[in-house]
């Protein structure tokens, strides 16, 4: 079961190091996407373009460090569960907001399959977040 586990840390943590990676590399552009959805009231926007990549990328590398893995876990779940929650938001407001999801260089439209993958990475963290922290 450990390695399993940390094959599932380090899958979790290549995507959201890369998600805030290629937000960290474009703020206007994330800040752009952030606006476009309309979920964040617009002083909320700049702040949250400007730190929200830190987190991720900082979630991502401390999720590889085996005593700090279940807090991280809970922090990615996080994360994820606020990003899939904006996502079906807009999806629900009949908004298909452009995406560079997971870092991807090209954009691509947001969708409920999108927000299934992430319950689904969601449910992988679960055992992480319970593992020993030794």
């Amino acid at each position: 079961m450990p390695l399993a586990l940390f094959a599932i840390r380090l899958l979790v943590s290549l995507i959201l190091f890369s998600a805030g990676w290629a937000k960290a590399r474009d703020p206007k552009g994330f800040a752009n996407v952030l606006n476009g959805l309309g979920v964040l009231p617009a002083r909320a926007v700049g702040p949250t373009a400007g730190v929200l990549p830190w987190v991720e990328m900082g979630t991502a590398v401390i999720l590889l460090w085996g005593p700090a893995a279940p807090f991280a876990a809970i922090i990615g779940s996080g994360l994820l569960g606020a990003f899939s929650a904006t996502i079906a938001v807009a999806l629900a407001r009949g908004v298909t907001p452009e995406c560079g999801c997971f870092g991807g260089r090209a954009p691509t439209k947001a969708s409920w399959r999108l927000v299934i993958r992430n319950v689904a990475l969601i449910a992988l963290l679960v055992p992480v977040a319970f593992q020993s922290a030794g």
